[in-house]
């Protein structure tokens, strides 16, 4: 299966370099569903009114998610 989850705006620390912290289950809904899935991303770049001005590929495995036991 697959699950869509909505854009985050990732946070400036400097020198061109962005940081985001993801936790799996509050930020992306059904993670829990499966016993193991695969996190993908993409940067989607916009301007200051927020017209999309550049998109990267779907990077396929950023990390391996794994559920945890109960």
């Amino acid at each position: 299966g697959r699950t869509e989850w909505s854009a985050m705006a990732m946070n400036p620390t400097g020198d061109d370099m962005f940081t985001e912290t993801l936790d799996s289950e509050s930020d992306i809904p059904g993670f829990n569903m499966w016993i193991s899935s695969w996190l993908q991303v993409q940067f989607v770049a916009e301007d200051a009114q927020g017209v999309e001005i550049a998109r990267s590929p779907v990077f396929p495995m950023v990390a391996e998610l794994a559920r945890c036991p109960r």
